[in-house]
This record gives structure tokens, sequence and C-alpha cells, in this order.
């Protein structure tokens, strides 16, 4: 398989950064993505237990950090996809 991919190693030596960064983005976008879900359940969970709104608005926060790093990467995941040299 290597020997089929030879001529495709000129092409992606120079554009070797553009996917190690698009590849790093899209990581970092599906990390983010999978925390959401978990911030939401252990806000639901500390509300439950302890019942205080300020637990809630610490947990939103979180979950707006969370989102905004996500849109950021997808982004980067698209931007990375558009550059040319």
């Amino acid at each position: 398989m290597p020997n089929k991919l030879k001529p495709l190693y000129p092409y992606l030596k120079r554009y070797r950064g553009h996917f190690f960064q698009g590849a790093a983005a899209v990581l970092l976008y599906n990390g983010a993505r999978v925390l959401i879900p978990q911030i939401i359940g252990r806000a639901v969970d500390q509300v439950a237990h302890h019942g205080s709104m300020s637990i809630v608005t610490r947990q939103v926060l979180l979950l707006l950090l969370v989102a905004s790093v996500a849109a950021v990467c997808l982004y980067a995941t698209a931007r990375a996809q558009r550059k040319r040299v």
C-alpha cells in the first residue's frame, strides 16, 4: 500500500502543516462536543443534590466556554481546508 501512495508524498509533504492543523482542530472539536452532555448531566445532578442556582450559573458559563472552543475549532477546520500555498 505505501508504494501506491508514493506519488502523493510530495503533495502531502507540501501541505503537512495544513493537515496537522486540521487534524488538531478536528480532535479538539470532537473533544469539546463530547464534554457538552457531561457538563449538562453534572449540572442537573448538582442542582438535584444541592438545589443552588449558583451551581447552574457556573455550569452554564462552563458550557458556553466549551461551546465557544468547539465553534473556534470548527472554524479552524474549515479554514485549514481552504488554505492555499
